[in-house]
């Protein structure tokens, strides 16, 4: 009985190593991505904190400078916290497929 275990369990290491192979290609695609797409919206951020901080600072405020800063942090934080929780995923699934 143990022998067919085995023999199973080997069996389905080998199917899952091309799985394995292409949640690994996934990983590092998410990874370069999020990179680039964290770059962008981590600028675009920081030009919509600045301007709120300005318009906090001119003679005349317009009102609207909280809910700029507010939104420029929003913008700049949320797709880090995407990238993170898809390459964590990712990690999570390779390492139940590890232990099979």
């Amino acid at each position: 009985m143990r022998a067919i275990v085995k023999i199973l369990r080997f069996m389905l290491k080998v199917l899952l190593m091309p799985v394995q192979a292409l949640l690994t290609l996934l990983f590092m695609a998410v990874h370069y991505l999020s990179g680039i797409l964290i770059f962008v919206c981590s600028v675009v951020g920081l030009i919509c904190i600045l301007g709120g901080v300005v318009d906090l600072l001119s003679a005349a405020p317009s009102g609207i400078a909280l809910q700029v800063i507010i939104g420029g942090v929003i913008i700049a934080a949320v797709p880090r916290a995407i990238s993170y929780w898809g390459e964590n995923g990712i990690a999570m699934v390779k390492v139940v497929i590890k232990m099979i």
